[in-house]
């Protein structure tokens, strides 16, 4: 299954170099776990890897027949601030072992997607406060307060809804009746804001 996987990997990524990238997002909806996959490689490159392109990750072929890919070995992992957000493509092979065929199709098919997963998570799952707040503290806090700025930098503006703030109670005020959960009304980056 995994030479079967990599020469058809081969295959559609030929194509699509004539044929245009929508060839290779279909085949990867077909085969994989694309949202699975595009969080790992959102955390992983969050994490300024350094040595994933060649080695240190495995393909898991999962019971229900599709895709996924798994890391492996850190030692290499948060100390790089500024890295590439799209390390392992064509386009960023600077400072990697070379091209990571797996990471390059995903990149080459999904580039909106896997940016909004990684400005999401940015922002949510590692944000340095949430880290600490989870029991993380030390070097990866210290880490994520670097990178998250990085990261959004590197991400650009996307236009997504505002995250919703707290109306009542106010300051930890006790929830008794007739007390009322009360949330910012809805606003969105974009004008006009979408449903």
């Amino acid at each position: 299954p995994l030479q079967r996987l990599i020469h058809e990997l081969a295959e559609v990524r030929a194509n699509a170099d004539l044929l245009g990238d929508h060839v290779l997002r279909a085949h990867l909806l077909e085969t994989w776990d694309v949202e699975q996959t595009l969080i790992q490689l959102a955390i992983r490159n969050w994490s300024g890897v350094r040595d994933d392109t060649v080695h240190n990750y495995f393909v898991w072929h999962r019971a229900d027949g599709r895709w996924a890919m798994l890391p492996w070995d850190f030692d290499s992992d948060f100390v790089d601030f500024h890295a590439e957000i799209f390390r392992g493509a064509a386009s960023s092979l600077t400072g990697t072992h070379g091209l990571q065929h797996f990471k390059d199709s995903f990149f080459r098919a999904f580039p909106e997607e896997y940016r909004e997963t990684l400005f999401r998570l940015n922002r949510e799952l590692l944000d340095p406060d949430r880290l600490q707040a989870a029991g993380y503290h030390g070097s990866l806090v210290a880490f994520a307060r670097t990178r998250q700025p990085e990261v959004e930098r590197r991400v650009g503006e996307l236009r997504q809804p505002s995250q919703p703030t707290n109306l009542t109670p106010v300051g930890g005020a006790a929830m008794l009746p007739p007390a009322q959960l009360i949330a910012s009304p809805y606003t969105h980056l974009s004008e006009p804001a979408p449903a």
